[in-house]
């Protein structure tokens, strides 16, 4: 019997039971999605990017033993967001891209869990915001399990993942390319090496993780410079933020950073994270002025060569289907948003207000559609 819930609501008590929530994720094994359910990045995310919110997670034990999580933190109202009104959101939450963020349980204490976290959650109704989830999630469960006593409950569809088998080794790979994406890669590759001394280079050390990093913060924000755009490293806390997380993944054996350099100079940069028997692509930036060259094409092709020179079976390249993406993929993973509204007059409040929001935003894009 599965009977006591603790409620964890500052960064310490979060920080105390990291032992047991990476036991638990050991425990999951291939049944937890990529390394954004671990304390490094959700323990990380909160230190550096949980200010002006408040920690709502919860920890389900069974005989003192952690067997369940849930994530949460309360987001405060702001007629921008969606919902406008207060709520629930799961950690990682944001620009930060978070893609699988899930309630975490034991195996076999899967329904447990859920009915514990839903237990708590009806002691204290907030509306639940959840987004970039997967179907099939126990947070698609939690909210199943929500409808059935009475909440609002709906889902969206969201983002895409698209992704692709790694078969077999980095030849084999290459070969289950399409020609022309094929050819184009060799192509350039071929123009690089005539003109450069080409080195793709990985961090390896500590030294070269901080390095690499910075790297990949200038090269990508001169990309989206060149734009008029500040870029995904901009704000000083998302990078502490991944100085943090990346010194961990490499010590953790996660991380794959890699640097193209022609002649010496970093031209094109990537950020990857190795996670059971998948790579899943996070970012990248190359130099403006080596656009013509293809840089990003050659550094992406490179380090999924050697993702699967490692033998690592799948690729993901977590939410978003730009153009570049479609290239290298060949099927994709469907996320989806979850909202949940309590029931009573607060609910009835607060899914009124998110209607009105979403009404609005999509007046304002027809407006601006228009106008262009």
């Amino acid at each position: 019997m599965i009977g006591q819930t603790e409620r964890l609501e500052s960064l310490p008590a979060l920080e105390r039971i990291t032992g047991e929530w990476e036991e638990l994720l050991r425990a999951r094994g291939d049944g937890v999605r990529g390394p954004f359910n671990s304390p490094s990045w959700l323990v990380g995310w909160w230190r550096h990017l949980g200010a002006n919110a408040t920690l709502r997670a919860l920890a389900v034990r069974e005989q003192g033993r952690l067997v369940g999580l849930a994530p949460f933190y309360e987001r405060a109202a702001g007629p921008t967001r969606i919902p406008p009104s207060r709520c629930l959101e799961l950690l990682g939450a944001g620009e930060i891209g978070s893609d699988y963020v899930d309630l975490l349980a034991a195996s076999g204490d899967e329904e447990a869990v859920v009915s514990r976290v839903a237990d708590e959650l009806e002691s204290r109704p907030l509306p639940l915001s959840f987004n970039r989830v997967l179907r099939g999630s126990l947070v698609e469960a939690l909210g199943i399990e929500l409808a059935v006593r009475g909440w609002d409950v709906s889902s969206l569809p969201g983002e895409r993942c698209p992704g692709a088998d790694l078969p077999g080794n980095g030849e084999a790979w290459l070969a289950s390319l399409g020609a022309e994406h094929r050819y184009a890669f060799r192509r350039k590759l071929r123009r690089l090496q005539s003109r450069f001394a080409l080195e793709l280079r990985r961090a390896a050390t500590e030294e070269e993780r901080a390095s690499s990093l910075e790297t990949l913060f200038d090269l990508h924000e001169r990309r989206w410079r060149s734009r008029g755009l500040a870029g995904a490293f901009a704000p000083p806390a998302v990078r502490a933020f991944h100085h943090e997380f990346t010194r961990d993944a490499l010590a953790r054996g996660w991380l794959r950073l890699h640097v193209l350099l022609l002649d010496g100079s970093p031209v094109a940069a990537l950020y990857g994270l190795v996670w059971g028997n998948g790579f899943y692509f996070y970012q990248s930036g190359f130099d403006p002025a080596f656009a013509g060259y293809g840089v990003g094409l050659v550094t992406m092709g490179l380090a999924l060569k050697a993702a699967a020179d490692e033998g690592l079976a799948e690729l993901d390249l977590l939410h978003g289907e730009e153009e570049y993406k479609r290239h290298w993929a060949r099927s994709a993973r469907q996320l989806m948003r979850l909202e949940a509204f309590p029931p009573g007059l607060a609910g009835w409040i607060a899914r009124e207000g998110n209607d009105v929001s979403r009404r609005a935003r999509r007046v304002v894009r027809s407006w601006v559609g228009g106008a262009t």
